[in-house]
């Protein structure tokens, strides 16, 4: 970057009247707090201003790109005084502006990305490390991370504020397995917090959508790693056969991970649903046949194949970045729907969600469906909702991207077909996941709170008194 224009953007003082920041030195207002980061005015057209949805953008007002916590602290503490809006940004990974801070600060959160180690089969990192660092460090030490995302260049803080999900169907969402935390409350309080020490912090703040404190830093739990994975994929044209193979190899012990990835159909072929499963293994390969046990028929031979174990979890990853390499995925609008089901429920509106999907929703061959199927009983933190009285919950999303030259009208008819899908999903018990693209207003958040709605905004109250915390995750509170 070039120096000299990044010193006419530092951020020198705050004008409480007017509202702006001052960069000329000498130019009144009060003084930021010394930092040992930069705090500066956003360039025009800055990542900060927008997510990967590209459906919608809203400017900070000041960038902070923190060198350590304690800037993050001392600026949040600032801007508690003065009732600015502060908003963390990882990878912006959401896809309708919840990490957005329109007029506040933006923190960016990979400015702190260092993983520091292993201990005691403990991972110690930033909240900006992503989870291909955290999973380098790991296999360093013989260790891997319950569950990855498929696509690992997220950011630990991100993934943890909204939930995080997995392949493996028995490790609930990534904030099952944190330990520790240290975050910057809403006034600007330091703090260290697990399940015995600030309880209600640490719960509150696990797929708590940024709305009580900026995760700073976290202490994950770590498993044994394998040596390999025995990775089986079945094809499906059918959407209960598909279900049944998936609950078949869900209940098997030998069977680590499954999910299904639901491929756009062509104009000779229908969907079809790739059921992917895996199985770790160190030393010889496993027979693929005791591992399948009895699913039914799929369309085609079932592909069989041994990787080691980071090839496997890294596929999805060079997959996607081949993609953006060759193709304007990262340009394209991508107005995701992303819910819950119980499993009462899952199948008919899978199978009916599928069928009812457009040329334009499909999107091929950039869109694609998935659904992961996960036990009700690994999810135990409060705030990532997940349907209750069910054994098993399944994740539908639909990753919907825009083709180059879409029509002006895209983004608005994808809101409305997730609008859509909501109101029928909701009836059916379903609970929205909220990283997608979806107009929320607080009856909703009522809804999807549930009983714990009055915990919800106790614990907003007292840890972010002023209301500044990630205004875009909470609109019509």
């Amino acid at each position: 970057m070039d120096q000299t224009a990044l010193a006419t953007r530092q951020i020198r003082a705050f004008d409480p009247p007017s509202g702006r920041w001052l960069v000329e030195p000498g130019s009144g207002g009060v003084a930021v707090p010394a930092l040992a980061g930069e705090l500066i005015r956003p360039a025009t057209g800055e990542e900060s201003a927008g997510d990967l949805g590209n459906t919608i953008t809203a400017s900070p007002s000041a960038v902070l790109r923190p060198a350590s916590a304690k800037d993050v602290a001392a600026l949040v503490r600032f801007c508690h005084r003065f009732g600015i809006t502060v908003a963390a940004r990882g990878h912006h990974h959401t896809t309708h502006g919840q990490s957005l801070a329109p007029g506040g600060v933006a923190i960016e959160m990979t400015a702190l990305d260092r993983v520091h180690g292993v201990s005691d089969g403990l991972l110690h990192a930033d909240a900006g490390a992503s989870w291909r660092a955290v999973l380098a460090c790991a296999v360093e030490h013989g260790m891997r991370p319950a569950g990855l995302p498929g696509y690992l260049e997220l950011s630990l803080g991100g993934t943890l504020s909204v939930g995080g999900i997995g392949q493996e169907h028995r490790e609930g969402g990534f904030v099952d397995r944190v330990v520790e935390l240290e975050i910057v409350t809403g006034t600007g309080a330091l703090v260290r917090c697990s399940r015995t020490r600030d309880a209600e912090l640490f719960a509150a703040a696990l797929g708590g959508l940024g709305q009580v404190g900026i995760i700073t830093a976290v202490v994950l739990e770590l498993l044994p790693a394998p040596e390999s994975a025995l990775a089986i994929s079945l094809p499906y044209t059918d959407c209960g056969e598909a279900f049944t193979a998936v609950r078949a190899l869900a209940e098997r012990e030998e069977i680590d991970g499954v999910f299904c990835l639901v491929v756009p159909p062509t104009t000779t072929t229908p969907p079809v649903f790739q059921v992917l499963a895996h199985q770790w293994f160190t030393g010889s390969a496993p027979d693929p046949a005791a591992a399948l046990g009895a699913v039914p028929v799929p369309i085609a031979e079932p592909q069989v194949q041994a990787r080691s174990y980071v090839e496997h979890v890294t596929r999805f990853d060079r997959l996607i970045e081949d993609m953006r390499r060759t193709t304007t995925w990262d340009a394209e609008i991508k107005p995701w729907f992303d819910v819950f089901l119980p499993d009462s429920s899952a199948e008919s509106f899978v199978d009916g969600a599928v069928a009812g999907l457009t040329q334009d929703d499909w999107a091929a061959p950039l869109g694609f469906v998935l659904v992961h199927v996960h036990r009700r009983d690994a999810f135990t933190c409060p705030r990532l909702r997940v349907p209750e009285d069910t054994e098993w919950v399944w994740l539908f999303d639909v990753l919907t991207t825009s083709r180059p030259g879409h029509a002006p009208d895209f983004a608005a008819r994808m809101l409305e077909r997730n609008a859509r899908l909501w109101a029928t999903a909701e009836a059916l018990g379903g609970v929205l996941y909220p990283i997608g693209s979806q107009e929320l207003d607080g009856e909703h958040w009522r809804r999807h709170y549930g009983d714990t709605w009055p915990e919800v905004l106790a614990t907003k109250r007292r840890y972010d008194p002023a209301g500044i915390l990630t205004p875009g995750a909470r609109t019509g509170w």
